[in-house]
This record gives C-alpha cells, structure tokens and sequence, in this order.
C-alpha cells in the first residue's frame, strides 16, 4: 500500500527519497498475519479516490487478503499539477537497492479520453529492478526496461510490441561502469504526435524508440480481439489525424516505487523468488519468507528508496502557440 507517511517519502538535502519500508514497522509484528483490520477511509489516511483504494484490511480469509500488505511505499504524480500533450521529461534519479523492489518514472492519462486502462494507454518512462546484479551482463537485474501499454481490455494489452531495454552496460566507452543503481542517471521522454524515444543520460543513449507510422489498431491486429466476446472495433479511429492515438492526450508524470507483484514483472523462473504469481497467497508467501530476501535491503533508507535530484517537464507549444520568454 502507498501512504504519505514521511517514512515513505521525504526530502532530505535537496533531493526526494522514495522508499519502502515493513508494515510491521508501523502495525506492529501481530499485525500482518492475525487480523488485524485496517481502513483508510474511517481513520482519515487515504490518498486514494475510490472506495477501493481506501479500504485496506486483513481478517481470517484465504488468499492474499488474509495478510495485511507487507510493504508500505509511496507513489507521487502530478496529476493535480502538471499535464502534457507531448514535449520532453528529464528526471534524475539513483534508482533503489533490494530484492523485489521495484521503481518506475511513468505516465498515465489524465482523463481516459478513450476508456479504462489499457484503452487509453500508459507510457513507462523507465522501470527496473532492486535485485542486486551478478554481472555487468545480467540481463535480469543491470537494465532500465521502457514500454508503452495500449489495448482493448487488460487481455489485449499490446505492451510486447512496443517494449525495449538497455542494459546498463553496453558501455564499454563509458568512464563509470556503475550497475542501475549505484548512480544517479538522467532518464528522459522525447514525445511528439510523430512518436517517443526513452533514453538514459543523454538521447543519443536509447532505451526505446517508436515510430508512431501506422495505427495502434493495426500495429496490433486487434480486429480480431474478442472483449467480453464480441469485437469493440477500433477505439482510436481518425484521431487527431495522427497515428498517435492513444498517446495523443494529457499524460501527467508518476515516481513510484512498488515491491513484488503477480503481473509477470518478477517472472517465476527467477531464483530465489519466494512467491510464484499464480499463488492465491503470494502476499502471505512473500511475507513469510522475508528471510530470504530482507538481509538483501539495506538498513539506510535512502539505500533502498528511488533517490530524485531532479524533475524538468517541458509542453510542446500548440500550434500557433508562442512559448512564454
């Protein structure tokens, strides 16, 4: 669960740490396992926006919710803020150490012009993971993965096709040979209704590029997509003229940082992975296990948090538009 305790995200010498920690650390050691009910919205902590959001609680059930969320972490966005239709991110950040943590720079719409999730799309800047790397080539652990999400339903999201990455060292000519996150990098967004480049550093350093040269519709093959059995149609049709939709909208920018997950993002085959995706308790096996992968977080918060020097948004004037001196 995220929250907006000062344990999960601070400033501290000019620069934003995001950092998980152990519910327990806050609940207490009976709290995870035995019972324990929590909820966001009677006891005036949510940061959420539906019912859903804000009603955490653990009881006596089977499954994941018989344990209390093991990890508390936050997710800052500026949704209320700053918005963009194209133009540029830069975001300098040291991303976290740990095993199963998970940092993101990302976007999502600001109004779902074209539905729910993953219909009006999302746009991940840079995601990696905490686990430590063995080796400059770790092909697990030492790269920054980008992508874009964009489908008719969660079952046709399309993301495969416009994933890419770049590990941290096919940098043979560069001075540091430091793994993800031993240094502090620039991971930038170039957007535009032509398409996106994500890069590290500087632009010519590519994490993933696309081109946006036909539909997303076709790019896919989704006329053949079956949602609820039956085939929606395309939902980007003639947009803006472009072949951008859904990437033609207001996007705002988040930092999060996530720990586990059953989406796939920490596959089954990895070792050591003390929960398999297709459990109905992954989160009480994770929980459970904490000694197989809690001596792996240092003690240092700012250690095991995303660790933000900077963020730059820049808007790509409208047409017509004169950009303020």
């Amino acid at each position: 669960m995220t929250t907006n305790s000062t344990d999960n995200s601070f400033i501290e010498d000019g620069k934003l740490y995001i950092v998980p920690t152990l519910s327990n650390e806050t609940f207490g050691n009976d709290a995870i396992m035995n019972g324990y009910v929590l909820n966001l919205t009677t006891d005036g902590t949510c940061t959420g926006t539906t019912d859903q959001q804000c009603a955490v609680y653990s009881s006596n059930q089977t499954g994941n919710y018989s344990v209390l969320p093991p990890i508390r972490s936050a997710r800052l966005t500026t949704r209320l803020s700053h918005s963009i239709r194209y133009g540029k991110i830069a975001v300098k950040a040291r991303m976290p150490t740990g095993d199963w943590i998970w940092p993101a720079i990302w976007m999502l719409p600001t109004n779902n012009v074209y539905g729910q999730w993953p219909l009006s799309g999302e746009i991940d800047i840079v995601e990696t993971k905490g686990n430590l790397a063995k080796n400059s080539w770790d092909l697990d652990n030492n790269v920054m993965t980008s992508s874009l999400h964009w489908g008719l339903d969660s079952n046709s999201d399309m993301y495969k096709k416009t994933l890419s990455w770049r590990k941290r060292k096919s940098l043979a000519l560069l001075a540091d040979r430091n793994f993800v996150n031993q240094a502090s990098y620039v991971y930038g967004l170039n957007w535009d209704m032509k398409g996106f480049r994500t890069w590290q550093s500087k632009p010519s350093w590519v994490i993933n590029k696309l081109n946006f040269n036909q539909p997303f519709y076709e790019r896919g093959n989704l006329a053949d997509a079956l949602v609820n059995g039956t085939h929606p149609g395309n939902p980007w049709v003639a947009s803006n003229n472009t072949n951008a939709a859904p990437f033609d909208q207001d996007f705002y920018l988040i930092l999060s940082v996530a720990v586990g997950g059953t989406n796939g993002w920490f596959p089954d085959n990895v070792p050591n992975k003390p929960w398999s995706n297709q459990s109905p308790s992954a989160a009480r096996d994770f929980w459970v296990n904490r000694n197989v992968w809690l001596p792996s977080w240092p003690t240092d918060p700012k250690k095991r948090g995303m660790e933000v020097e900077s963020v730059k948004i820049w808007r790509l004037a409208e047409a017509g538009e004169t950009c303020p001196s």
